[in-house]
């Protein structure tokens, strides 16, 4: 009786095992590293000198001649001490991409939102194209050209953009029928960055569109304390990385001394040629942390975890800022697409929780905007006229005192 009783409980959490798994399985694919031929000879390497990668998940039969890429973000390291430390996890070494219990900062990339290929979880068409993701180790948003390692790290966003490209080109990327280049975060300003350059490596007949996703970040001219984190970030970062020449000539002409200041994508997006999409909060969790501080990020963190309310005082900060993002929005036309809600976070399209119902701007959820925006069933631009920050999974507002 008691092996029998035994048996049943073995049965019931093998069981529940099982359906933990599917459902883990239905969120996160584990995508073996793929390395650029000869990586390591043409120098395309991360900061601590391992190979670029990228990872590669075959599209369905009808979408092989599509092409969906994202570029992985994850800040960037503006001095000697931060890039180093970086080497110790994903960010800065290709040891550190594929999950390793034995080191704490190993990770798998979660396959979420629009790079998932559950229907449930993607209900866009995008789920049956081949989906690229270009891993992040190097710092600089894919700009750095250092040709000698300094204190034994390489500075080589270029190559790796430009290894990693030229493979995928190699294996049909150049004669694709359509292709979204997309990116959040430090990606996202990689986007910003190379949209046009990777539009003219494409056949004139692809059809080629860019997203930018929870990188919008914007120079906050009007009060030089808050302009000062960003700014001194992106000096340093081209400084270190030798960007300059990775950042668009159209921009870099007009800033002549200061060309880290094409580094914000507001200076770079008015003139570029390509249709490009912005989905951004101007209550981005990093761009408050980094332009209105940790007092004021740490602030709307509480009152959204423990839905207390926010002090009046700092939500008036936060609202005066939100006034100066959408002045530095660039102006509309019907080639772009905008979809601009108030949620507290940071990026959407990669997480799980991307398509959720608060996630909605004129009632129209995040997903189905950029599909019709894509696709040009509908030109889009959307801004939540509402000025109080969301809980977009919650789908409600945080109150002021």
């Amino acid at each position: 009786m008691a092996i029998a009783q035994n048996c049943h409980q073995w049965l019931s959490l093998l069981i529940c095992a099982l359906a933990v798994l599917q459902t883990r399985a239905a969120i996160i694919y584990r995508i073996p590293l793929t390395f650029p031929e000869n990586a390591t000879a043409m120098g395309a390497v991360c900061l601590d000198g391992s190979p670029a990668a990228y990872q590669f998940i075959k599209g369905a039969p009808e979408g092989q001649d599509n092409w969906l890429i994202y570029m992985e973000g994850g800040g960037w390291c503006q001095s000697i001490e931060e890039c180093k430390s970086r080497t110790f996890d994903h960010k800065g070494s290709s040891k550190h991409m594929m999950k390793n219990d034995f080191f704490k900062g190993d990770n798998d990339f979660m396959f979420g939102g629009m790079l998932n290929k559950n229907s449930k979880i993607n209900p866009t068409e995008f789920r049956k194209w081949n989906i690229i993701i270009m891993r992040y180790c190097d710092g600089s948003s894919f700009t750095g050209d250092v040709e000698q390692p300094v204190n034994n790290l390489y500075f080589r966003g270029k190559r790796i953009f430009e290894a990693i490209t030229n493979e995928l080109l190699s294996k049909g990327l150049k004669d694709a029928k359509q292709v979204f280049l997309t990116g959040g975060s430090a990606g996202e300003v990689f986007v910003a960055l190379h949209c046009d350059r990777f539009h003219k490596l494409l056949s004139n007949t692809t059809k080629f569109k860019c997203l930018t996703d929870g990188g919008y970040f914007i120079h906050a001219k009007k009060d030089p304390k808050q302009a000062q984190g960003f700014v001194s970030m992106f000096k340093d970062v081209v400084s270190l990385h030798n960007s300059t020449g990775m950042l668009p000539q159209t921009c870099t002409q007009k800033m002549k001394d200061k060309p880290y200041f094409c580094m914000f994508p507001q200076y770079v997006v008015r003139d570029m040629v390509t249709p490009i999409f912005i989905l951004m909060s101007p209550y981005d969790a990093y761009q408050m942390n980094i332009t209105l501080g940790h007092e004021v990020y740490f602030a709307v963190r509480k009152s959204y975890k423990e839905h207390v309310i926010l002090p009046t005082p700092i939500y008036d900060v936060l609202k005066g800022f939100r006034l100066q993002f959408l002045d530095a929005l660039p102006p509309s036309k019907p080639s772009n697409g905008i979809f601009i809600n108030n949620c507290f976070g940071h990026t959407e399209i990669a997480t799980t929780t991307w398509n959720v119902d608060g996630d909605r701007v004129n009632n129209v959820i995040d997903w189905m905007a950029i599909s019709d925006w894509y696709f040009d069933r509908n030109e889009i631009n959307l801004i939540d006229e509402i000025d109080l920050i969301k809980d977009c999974i919650a789908n409600g507002y945080l109150a002021s005192s």
